[in-house]
């Protein structure tokens, strides 16, 4: 979190995660997530979802495409211009990786946040 109580989230897209992966070099997008939130909840459930970031362009592009290919929708998301070496983000190693629905976590957060403005999260490992 900066000065100004604006909290940083690192999201690395791994290829394993999309059916389709393309990208020729590896980049940082400085992206709001609020906003990209609110047109993500513009894709329906079975839509592809194609992101696209030309290099040295200021916006993502986001299409939606529907299973039968009645509907199309894209998306310009401008960029935030953020120089994630000035603000000194560490590679950090993780003693657990966490899995678990978009949905359930999105529901999780929602709970929260009507608690208050922080949360720490812990992780156990459990052997059953």
């Amino acid at each position: 979190m900066d000065s100004s109580h604006v909290s940083l989230c690192a999201l690395s897209l791994k290829s394993e995660g999309f059916d389709h992966f393309r990208c020729d070099k590896g980049i940082s997008l400085g992206v709001n997530t609020p906003n990209l939130g609110k047109i993500l909840k513009c894709a329906g459930n079975d839509d592809v979802v194609t992101l696209k970031s030309e290099e040295n362009t200021d916006s993502l592009s986001l299409h939606f495409e529907s299973p039968n290919q009645d509907r199309i929708s894209e998306f310009d998301l401008k960029l935030m211009d953020i120089d994630s070496e000035h603000l000194g983000i560490p590679e950090t190693a993780y003693k657990c990786n966490v899995k678990m629905p978009a949905a359930e976590f999105r529901r999780i957060i929602t709970d929260l946040g009507v608690l208050g403005d922080t949360c720490t999260f812990f992780c156990r490992y459990l052997d059953f």
